[in-house]
Parts: C-alpha cells; structure tokens; sequence
C-alpha cells in the first residue's frame, strides 16, 4: 500500500515539472515511452543519468551521496528530453566523495523520484552526455492536494462521472503505452476530484486481446488474465463533455 501512496505523490508531483503553470498543458505530448528491456536505450538513458547524478545530488537534502539504483519508468521526447522514474539510494559516502560515486556502498535507505531532464543544445550525442541540465527532480514530495476531495466510490453517481471522464482519455492513455495491445481501466483504486473538472485516479490498467487499431471497439475487447499495470492519472475537463489528460504514469505489476 505504501508503494502506492508514492505513486499517487509522484502523479501529483510531476504536475510541478518544469514550473509549469497553465491548468490544460498535456505535459506528455511527444513523448513517448523508453523500453527499458532494449539494451540500447535503457544504456543511453543510464548514461545521461550518470552525468548528471552531481546535479541531482545538490537537489537532495542530505549529507550524504545518492545514485541512481533503478530505473522504473521513462518517456523520451526525441531524445532530447526525458522523464524518468527511479529509485534514487542513499550510500555510505559524503557529498564531498562524488568522485568515486560509482565505489560508494547503499545504506538500504533509498527515494522514489521523479526527474525531468532537458537537452540545453543540439549537440551530437557525446557532446551532450556532459551538458545536459535536470530542470526539476522531486522526491518522496507530500500531496499539494489544496482544492481536492475524496471521491466516494460508493457513491453510484460519483463513480459513474469519473468513469466517463476516464473513458474520455483512454485513447490518449494508450497512446502513452508501450504496446502493441490495447488497454482499458480495470478497477479505480482511489481518486481525488477538485469541483468535478479535475481529478487525480490510481487505478489498474488492464491489457486486452485487442490491437490499437481497435480503438473504436474498446469496450468489447477481453482483458488479458494478470497482465495490468497500476496506473496514475491528472484529468482535467476541456470542455462541457471533453477532458485532456494532463499526466499519466503507470508501474508494472
């Protein structure tokens, strides 16, 4: 349960990346999800991690060192720009030993963060690996929750709304998943609502027998028995019967 707690954080938490301030940014338009199973890329992500673990590091209230130990989800945006999930560990050395990072040992004590890291130029790949800037990283963040409530979800009336506002943004959400299948909201876990135009939901992401062409009939499409991902996700209403998703993030169960 309390994995999920720090889901709902980071859902909530990613809404600050890069200070951005206006209600209706699809802060995930072109982006696009990292397969970390791709030796390849998860490298190359790794790579840029390293150079700008000393930045991080100044962003992290703590005497003593972090590094990256996991990468648990990311988005790239041609890569020139990338989102990134990770668990971020507490080691035995001191600020001061960031030379020999890579040597230092993990204490056990470790952070759930959320990074947004941008190219500052167009450099060629082994140029920009040391001129990369983090523009924003947070981690274990409480909830900035001012103007949302609990939605009851068993209330009949409440959950039918956030029901039909999550099937408004269910072809953006799969557009924001790696793969070949659709998926489709299995079960909402909880969700906070903010004057019934926005909404903050953790819930399963199930995937179904069905292409992504199949859009059109999402419905009728048979879910695939324990292939799900817990899922998070900021809506806001564009208009009287349209919402745009502002945020989607999901874990592998």
């Amino acid at each position: 349960m309390y994995w999920k707690i720090l889901l709902y954080n980071l859902i909530i938490a990613s809404l600050m990346i890069m200070d951005i301030y206006c209600d209706y940014i699809h802060v995930m338009d072109g982006f696009k999800p990292v397969d970390l199973n791709d030796p390849v890329s998860k490298k190359a992500l790794e790579e840029i991690l390293k150079q700008l673990e000393p930045q991080m590091n100044e962003k992290i209230d703590s005497t003593k060192l972090y590094r990256v130990r996991k990468i648990k989800n990311a988005h790239s945006k041609e890569n020139k720009a990338y989102k990134v999930l990770l668990s971020y560990d507490e080691t035995e050395c001191n600020k001061t030993d960031i030379d020999r990072i890579d040597s230092c040992k993990f204490t056990g004590n470790h952070k759930l963060c959320v990074a947004d890291i941008r190219k500052t130029g167009d450099w060629k790949l082994s140029e920009f690996l040391s001129l990369l800037m983090i523009m924003a990283i947070h981690c274990d963040i409480p909830d900035p929750m001012e103007g949302f409530k609990p939605v009851d979800l068993n209330d009949t009336t409440a959950k039918n709304a956030l029901e039909k506002a999550l099937k408004n943004v269910e072809q953006q959400m799969n557009e924001n998943i790696n793969s070949t299948h659709l998926y489709r909201v299995k079960d909402i876990e909880h969700a906070h609502s903010k004057q019934n135009i926005a909404y903050k939901v953790v819930f399963l992401f199930g995937e179904t027998k069905c292409k992504k062409t199949d859009i059109d009939h999402i419905d009728s499409c048979e879910f695939i028995t324990g292939q799900n991902k817990d899922c998070g996700a900021d809506i806001r209403q564009m208009s009287h019967d349209s919402w745009g998703l502002a945020e989607f993030i999901c874990l592998q169960k």
